[in-house]
């Protein structure tokens, strides 16, 4: 059985022998096999990186690491079992990720231990990345779920309340939990760590960042919540994702969280009406609301007020 990478050298190879036996009068023909090739090189460069497991480094430091001779075995276990969860976390589609439960587990997105890494005590892990299929899997490296975690970090380390939000009111707040959980245990055990993969790396610098980001992810900074509004819809902008509505008091713009079906039949039906609309509202710490609209439900139309006939009293 012929598997990818053996038809992808052999259209290689066939486009190669159709090139050499094009006569050199036959420009646009050579021009137009030239550029299938260089896309099918493009390709089997994609698949051979894909073929290769995605490998991160996470190393400790603080009380319970003495260099980089051993570590604290129940914390090393308890770390690297909350880290897994954070991952898994992460890697979910939000629509499928419970608020509670059982996380899918995802085989190619399970993290497997490769040996100890250099530097302060730490591990190489390796995504089990058996199910990723070239071109189909859009981000197999660098894994998109280790970058969202590391963002995160960062930016709940040394980012503002508003910068904050506007990460995580993309972010499933299962994920967002699971996260400061496992920065409120190296709290505990006054540890701080560092995530290495691919191109991309972040440390704690010191453990008041670790103590900023288990505050800032707090239930009491974080609200995340659905708020009613009485007002009118004044435009949809699906190409850049947004929307606007007008109330009595402000006008809201906020982001489109789903597929519009038919944007002509939503415009005649509820534009520039008064409707009552919910949103999800993020707020982090002092910063301001960000609003989401989750789907054409939560846009309700509301009868409008007969006008009442005027009379004079003279």
């Amino acid at each position: 059985m012929i598997n990818e990478r053996d038809s992808i050298l052999s259209e290689i190879a066939t486009l190669e022998r159709m090139i050499e036996d094009i006569p050199s009068s036959s420009i646009f023909e050579r021009h137009s096999l030239e550029g299938r090739l260089e896309d099918v090189k493009k390709e089997l460069k994609e698949y051979d990186a894909s073929s290769h497991p995605q490998r991160v480094q996470i190393t400790f430091d603080g009380a319970p690491v003495r260099g980089t001779h051993s570590i604290d075995a129940s914390f090393a276990a308890k770390a690297l079992d909350m880290f897994s969860e954070t991952h898994l976390a992460a890697s979910t589609p939000k629509d499928k990720l419970a608020c509670q439960g059982p996380i899918p587990r995802d085989a190619k997105n399970q993290l497997l231990i490769t040996g100890t890494a250099i530097g302060s005590f730490g591990f190489e892990l390796e995504l089990s990345n058996e199910e990723i299929l070239p071109g189909v899997d859009k981000e197999p490296l660098p894994n998109n779920a280790l970058k969202k975690i590391t963002d995160l970090l960062e930016c709940a380390a040394r980012g503002t309340d508003d910068e904050v939000a506007e990460m995580v009111e993309n972010i499933h707040k299962r994920t967002i939990k699971k996260v400061r959980e496992f920065l409120e245990f190296l709290s505990k055990q006054k540890a701080t760590c560092k995530i290495s993969f691919a191109d991309r790396a972040f440390s704690f610098e010191k453990p008041e960042e670790i103590e900023k980001a288990c505050n800032i992810l707090s239930d009491e900074s974080l609200i995340e919540q659905e708020r009613s509004f009485i007002g009118e819809l004044t435009g949809i902008l699906p190409e850049t994702g947004s929307f606007e509505f007008k109330t009595d008091d402000e006008i809201i713009i906020g982001k489109l969280n789903f597929q519009i079906k038919n944007l002509q039949k939503l415009y005649s039906e509820k534009i520039s009406k008064k409707t009552e609309i919910t949103l999800k509202s993020v707020k982090v710490g002092s910063g301001k609301p960000r609003y989401s609209l989750e789907s054409e439900d939560k846009i309700k139309l509301l009868p409008e007020t007969p006008q009442l006939p005027f009379t004079s009293n003279g």
